[in-house]
């Protein structure tokens, strides 16, 4: 089965990228590590290794691209063996931002208005003091 390049999460809050350019074309033959393409995001421009030796039999999406979000099909690796007609054929299309979900009305009675006092503490007198007793940065 061909092996499947995604656009990648390269930081935890990565939600979508760019593929600024591609350094291989379909045909070309790689070694796991060699560079695919350059990943640009809002922060920085990463270069995308191969995860396995092979053949580039696609690249789904074209240079310059994008909003791609994390983990879309961009390419399609073929190990020995695999022909272009083992990757399945569906056309990768980069899918449209989906609108805000619209909360739906919530069934609960709304939250009570009355808010809960502070619990006030009183601290008890030391009964080794006398009431009179003055406190200074010696006494403590």
């Amino acid at each position: 089965m061909p092996v499947e390049v995604v656009m990648p999460a390269l930081s935890p809050t990565m939600e979508q990228g760019k593929i600024a350019s591609w350094t291989v074309k379909e045909g070309d033959k790689v070694e796991a590590g060699d560079v695919l393409a350059e990943i640009e995001t809002d922060k920085a421009l990463v270069e995308l290794e191969a995860a396995a030796d092979g053949e580039v039999g696609k690249l789904v999406i074209e240079a310059g691209t994008s909003d791609i979000p994390v983990n879309t099909p961009i390419a399609y690796l073929l190990r020995d063996g695999e022909a272009l007609s083992d990757i399945e054929t569906a056309p990768a299309q980069v899918p449209e931002k989906p609108e805000a979900p619209v909360p739906a009305a919530s069934e609960q009675p709304p939250a009570s208005s009355v808010v809960p006092q502070p619990i006030t503490v009183t601290i008890a007198a030391d009964p080794e003091l006398p009431a009179d007793a003055e406190m200074t940065e010696q006494s403590v």
